[in-house]
């Protein structure tokens, strides 16, 4: 399993929301979600950019690259705790 995958999952997990769901609200099969999800196949950059948005974080996140899920929220944060 490498990062994305394990990543997809754990989004998916902390929604508490079945492959079904997902597979359904993306326009995807359930058996290639599961794919995904298993890091038996690889995604494509559409998919990449809606499961990002599905979610509500960076493709970054997605991919392992940053521990911040959502950089424009993170940055809105600080700003609220600046002032």
């Amino acid at each position: 399993m490498n990062n994305f995958s394990r990543i997809i999952t754990l989004l998916r997990k902390e929604r508490g929301i079945t492959q079904k769901q997902v597979a359904m609200d993306l326009g995807i099969s359930q058996a290639l979600l599961s794919h995904y999800e298993k890091g038996l196949r690889e995604c494509g950059l559409d998919f990449l950019l809606r499961i990002a948005d599905y979610y509500s974080v960076s493709c970054d996140y997605l991919l392992g690259k940053s521990d911040i899920k959502n950089p424009a929220s993170y940055e809105a944060e600080a700003e609220a705790l600046a002032i």
